[in-house]
């Protein structure tokens, strides 16, 4: 209970704000020594709102498996970080960044986004 307590207070209080919007992306936030960010259903943008120490991004692709993922450093017009095209299903993809700092941002316009997909951006310490 306390974890779940913890969760909505850092997403109401840190992602919110951070660019997120009152958007109707699922995220789930959490973990002890690396922490992450889950978001699945997503229909607008995701703005991690700051430079972080990136460990990974994963990308599960949804029910169609033709998704295309783009993940940018700092706004919608930011150099690529990620690009992944999915060709099947079950054809997930993890780019490994070894702490490198950035600012994850999606903007949904320029994906291909099936039901189901998910993106799981983990971050760490340097």
């Amino acid at each position: 209970m306390k974890k779940l307590f913890i969760t909505i207070i850092l997403t109401a209080f840190i992602l919110i704000p951070a660019g997120m919007g009152w958007a109707a992306n699922t995220v789930v936030t959490g973990g002890e020594f690396n922490q992450y960010v889950d978001i699945s259903a997503m229909d607008t943008n995701y703005d991690a709102g700051a430079d972080r120490y990136l460990v990974s991004i994963q990308f599960n692709p949804g029910s169609t498996g033709t998704d295309v993922l783009i993940v940018r450093h700092a706004s919608a017009t930011g150099p690529i970080i990620m690009k992944v095209t999915a060709n099947a299903a079950n054809d997930e993809s993890c780019k490994y960044f070894d702490g490198m700092k950035v600012r994850p941002y999606i903007k949904y316009s320029e994906c291909t986004l099936s039901s189901g997909h998910r993106v799981m951006i983990t971050y760490g310490e340097r």
